[in-house]
């Protein structure tokens, strides 16, 4: 495995650390290459979630809060609670070059979260799309882990985003945080 491989493995492992661990649908943004990646996956349940409109929009539009990705057509349903639109980062509509799977993101702001059309609840979801030629810096993402939920007690659900820093700042902060350890390592051993 090349030093480029070994640190996209390891952002994508420092990535998966810090998802939660009751997260039901995990999507996780990241470059690789010179392309910008989104895949997902999990399980929705949507016992407490009411439809709200359909359409086949495909990219980013972080500007005003939604992103989507997959092949199949998608659904918007409604009532979950998130962090809102322009969290995700600040660019206007960019349109995915390729996509493949089930569709899954969220919309409306982030008020709401993306389904396959006739979705059943609990159904495996999988998806991804690609962004050609595109950084996390030219489509304004903002790097870091963003949960939105909906539901409760046994219909409780979630869905988490994680957008991963590009590889080189990754290992800036592997290489910092070893740092930092073998500096309070060094401190015990005083």
């Amino acid at each position: 495995m090349n030093n480029k491989n070994s640190l996209i493995a390891l952002a994508l492992g420092l990535a998966t650390f810090t998802t939660s661990a009751d997260a039901i649908v995990n999507i996780q943004i990241q470059e690789i290459g010179s392309d910008v990646v989104i895949t997902g996956s999990g399980t929705i349940n949507t016992t407490e979630l009411s439809a709200a409109a359909s359409n086949d929009i495909k990219g980013l539009n972080l500007a005003f809060g939604f992103f989507t990705i997959g092949a199949s057509d998608n659904s918007y349903l409604v009532t979950v609670t998130g962090p809102g639109g322009g969290v995700l980062g600040t660019d206007g509509y960019t349109p995915a070059t390729s996509v493949s799977g089930d569709a899954m993101g969220f919309g409306s702001g982030g008020s709401s979260i993306v389904v396959p059309v006739g979705y059943v609840s609990g159904d495996p979801l999988s998806g991804s799309g690609i962004w050609a030629g595109e950084s996390l810096e030219s489509l304004e993402l903002n790097v870091g882990s963003y949960s939105w939920t909906w539901g409760s007690g046994a219909n409780a659900d979630s869905m988490h985003v994680t957008i991963v820093p590009e590889p080189s700042s990754a290992a800036l902060l592997v290489g910092c945080a070893a740092l930092g350890f073998a500096s309070r390592r060094r401190k015990r051993q005083s």
